[in-house]
């Protein structure tokens, strides 16, 4: 899948350039432009105290859609109009209703690639094995794109007139679809995100509701029973006060593990909090720091920092961190003051994410962060 979404970046790269050059229509947004790809400049900056610069350039070339997109995109003459925005956030919500339809037919007819009560593995973490074999997209990210796609089409259902029927119809199931394909999966972070986000926009939508008691009753009881499905109780009772330390030995688990994690990336941030360690060297120094614990579970795999604010901060050092946080407040204060109250939903949503996951260092995460970003800032009312 990365190597197709790379193929497509480059067509649209070579179209869009070719049709720039072509029309003569240079006119540029650096501010928007910037919002996006100033991410990026930090983590170059920082291969200058990379010893791996192997690994730092891999990393960057990761994050190079944050550059490509947005440049081409910030030509006025390329942007979206209102109608092509929707459009896309249509395909986009479809797309990941019918990944989440193809990647659960494929483990029924199949069957779980990681047999259930194997070493100790429940039906939960079995399942999630088994959706990252066959959609190659780590759970997590898997859950952000699909809560994200379900979160659209509420909105657009909510506060956006001019449905007719069968759209309606297809966005509730769109909807339903992509819910329960998150909750199956059973990522917590994006799990609140996206409860999050979704309360206040439904709190909006009451507030002037005729029947809005009658339908914050109905809601409150999908909340519960939301609570009340197995594998989010599952994951749910993994946080608990005995997880909060490192593993130990063989007794691992998502909160354990990245208790560990957390607490190297303090000892690293004390350490280097000025410049960082550097844009390659990043994943060398958690490896060395975790070593101390006595584990299996940190020798056998490579865990990254699992928080994007730390591994900006831990690779570029204070500006980079300073410049990543910069780029995020931008793009709330611009969807505050054009009332693009969907965007603000959207960063709030990252916002939350970013705090267990580094989004922006696989090519699935960064991807979805920038073609989401892309399709709200560069959208124009009418034609160039």
């Amino acid at each position: 899948m990365p190597h197709w979404i790379s193929l497509i970046a480059v067509v649209v790269f070579i179209s869009g350039i070719a049709f720039i050059a072509a029309s003569k229509q240079f006119d540029f947004q650096w501010n928007l432009f910037l919002a996006l790809s100033a991410i990026v400049f930090p983590f170059i900056i920082a291969l200058l105290w990379t010893t791996n610069l192997n690994a730092g350039f891999n990393s960057i070339q990761v994050k190079l859609i944050l550059l490509v997109l947005p440049f081409i995109f910030a030509f006025k003459a390329l942007q979206f109009s209102e109608n092509e925005q929707k459009m896309s956030f249509f395909i986009f919500s479809l797309a990941s209703a019918l990944v989440v339809l193809y990647t659960n037919l494929t483990i029924l007819l199949l069957g779980f690639t990681h047999p259930i009560g194997f070493q100790g593995a429940d039906f939960t973490y079995s399942y999630r094995i088994a959706l990252e074999h066959y959609s190659g997209l780590h759970p997590t990210y898997y859950c952000a794109i699909v809560y994200m796609a379900a979160f659209i089409r509420l909105y657009q259902l909510l506060f956006e007139s001019k449905q007719n029927a069968w759209q309606k119809y297809l966005g509730i199931a769109i909807i339903l679809i992509c819910i329960a394909g998150g909750l199956a999966a059973a990522s917590r972070a994006t799990f609140f995100a996206f409860l999050f986000i979704v309360i206040i926009a439904l709190f909006t939508y009451l507030k002037k509701h005729p029947k809005r008691w009658l339908l914050a009753g109905i809601m409150g009881a999908g909340l519960a029973i939301l609570f009340a499905t197995p594998m989010v109780q599952n994951r749910l009772t993994e946080v608990n006060a005995k997880n909060m330390e490192a593993p130990k030995g063989n007794n691992d688990n998502g909160t354990n593990v990245r208790s560990g994690i957390f607490a190297c990336d303090i000892q690293l941030l004390k350490k280097h909090w000025l410049v960082g360690v550097g844009t390659g060297d990043i994943q060398q120094a958690l490896n060395e720091c975790l070593s101390q614990y006595d584990t299996h579970v940190y020798k056998q795999f490579n865990y990254n920092t699992h928080n994007e604010y730390l591994n900006n901060w831990l690779s570029t050092g204070l500006l980079g961190f300073m410049i990543f946080v910069s780029c995020l407040v931008f793009g709330l204060v611009q969807a505050v003051k054009s009332k693009n109250w969907l965007h603000l939903y959207f960063l709030v949503f990252m916002g939350i994410s970013f705090v267990t996951e580094n989004y922006l260092d696989r090519a699935m995460g960064v991807t979805f962060f920038t073609l989401l970003q892309t399709l709200f800032y560069f959208k124009t009312l009418k034609p160039y």
